[in-house]
């Protein structure tokens, strides 16, 4: 608390006061403030309360001790971020600092998943199971140092088991679940060792029935810990699989959304070919138009071919041959068959009339020739 003291900041009572955000809070920015703010009241209450004064004199006040500075006061500093926040809230030289400190290789070794879980667990079954416990309450500093010890130790755990802050280590769900995991078995051993202990865990503080109290204290609410614990990271775990699946759905929008356009844009690749065969097919057309104009005869001498039948009056005598020779056929004499092609009758004549050339015959009645 005295080091906090000196390299915190000067706040003046108006500051104090006044600072308070008054906007409305999202429920994880609350959650964030709720659990910093009841962790530092669990570690003033482990050390500076009267809780503190009782714990060289009674051993279930002495476990409670340690549960909160390594469990609970841990566990709300892990969910709170504290780190984020504090490069959120720092100036630029400060921010650079503090991520040399986390970058730095003495970090990466101590917040390695192996070595926080089993500096946990070797700090609990040392402490409790071993002479260094007496040797601590006969030493003040030594005792001080040890409560350090249990905070500093339980934050780093915590911190790579379920902290929010983003660590080196990234380690999956199933493997956090298998280092809690670890930890049942160990808080048993330690809770039925002091429970049936047949001697005082410190002969000249505590009593064995004191021992054999706090023996269970530590066995019962260290396994809640570690189940409630288990619970919270399945929370997480689904939290997580929630805000996957939203992001796999968001990917597969943009990348329909993106689809025409990329089809759009891969088009004048795709069409360059036909586009090429069509005009190659437009040059022949128009060689083949030209050639057929050039070849094409004048229109005088273009003629329309259809068929007209026509039944001419043949007169019942002969024509006279002066009057026939004087007369000049029409130009359509020469191209007027003898006879029909359909019905081979001499009375009715197919004719191929030139265009704008077509007789007019009113009389379409020839008497049959007997």
């Amino acid at each position: 608390m005295l080091v906090a003291n000196v390299i915190s900041p000067g706040i003046s009572l108006h500051t104090l006061l006044t600072a308070w955000q008054t906007g409305p809070l999202s429920l994880v920015a609350l959650s964030i403030q709720v659990a910093l703010l009841s962790a530092t009241i669990l570690v003033v209450i482990a050390v500076q309360s009267g809780l503190a004064s009782y714990d060289d004199e009674n051993f279930s006040m002495h476990v409670i001790q340690h549960l909160m500075l390594m469990n609970f006061a841990p566990i709300l500093y892990a969910l709170s971020a504290p780190m984020t926040l504090a490069l959120q809230a720092s100036s630029r030289r400060t921010q650079e600092r503090l991520l040399k400190v986390l970058h730095h290789p003495v970090v990466s070794f101590i917040t390695n998943p192996l070595v926080a879980a089993s500096t946990v667990y070797v700090t609990m079954i040392g402490y409790f199971l071993t002479p260094f416990y007496n040797f601590s309450l006969e030493h003040p500093l030594v005792h001080d140092l040890s409560h350090l010890h249990f905070l500093i130790t339980g934050c780093i755990f915590w911190w790579v088991v379920i902290g929010a802050d983003p660590s080196r280590w990234h380690l999956s769900y199933p493997a956090k679940l298998g280092l809690l995991a670890t930890g049942i078995p160990v808080t048993a051993v330690l809770g039925l060792a002091l429970t049936g202990a047949r001697t005082s865990i410190a002969p000249a503080f505590h009593t064995v029935a004191d021992t054999r109290a706090g023996g269970s204290l530590l066995w019962v609410v260290g396994e809640l810990t570690m189940l409630t614990a288990m619970g919270l990271l399945l929370f997480q775990w689904m939290r997580f699989d929630e805000r996957e699946a939203i992001r796999a759905d968001r990917r597969a929008d943009q990348e329909a959304a993106a689809a025409p356009r990329a089809r759009r844009a891969r088009q004048p690749h795709t069409t360059s070919r036909p586009t090429a065969a069509a005009a190659r097919l437009a040059a022949r057309l128009a060689r083949v138009k030209r050639t057929a104009v050039a070849t094409e005869p004048s229109a005088a001498s273009r003629t329309v071919s259809h068929e007209a039948v026509l039944q001419v009056v043949r007169p019942p005598q002969k024509p006279d041959p002066t009057i026939a020779s004087s007369v000049p056929d029409p130009p359509w004499r020469s191209t007027m068959p003898a006879t029909s092609p359909r019905t081979n009758d001499p009375t009715t004549l197919t004719v191929k009339v030139p265009k704008g050339n077509r007789p007019e015959v009113r009389s379409c009645t020839a008497p049959s020739r007997r």
